[in-house]
């Protein structure tokens, strides 16, 4: 089941769930979250996504290294803040 579906139910039956139900889904999210980054940052290619307002919401590891982006890596910032133009 795609993830924005999954959080359309929980969130119509938010009320019905109980805390250890809830505590339960909320852990499997973060789990596969965090398996989808660990994936992404093994990719030898970089990868960044953005909101069509240039806002990054993700780059692997890869990515920071081609861009030579200074870490930690502020979500949400824009593209023109994170990669600095070196070219005199």
């Amino acid at each position: 089941m795609p993830a924005q579906e999954f959080l359309e139910r929980i969130a119509r039956r938010i009320d019905r769930i109980d805390r250890k139900s809830l505590e339960s889904y909320v852990l499997e999210l973060a789990r596969e979250a965090q398996f989808l980054r660990h994936l992404l940052n093994q990719i030898p290619e970089g990868i960044m996504v953005l909101t069509p307002n240039q806002e990054v919401i993700f780059v692997n590891r890869r990515g920071i290294q081609l861009f030579n982006i200074q870490e930690p890596i502020v979500e949400k910032g824009r593209l023109e803040k994170i990669i600095i133009d070196t070219q005199l």
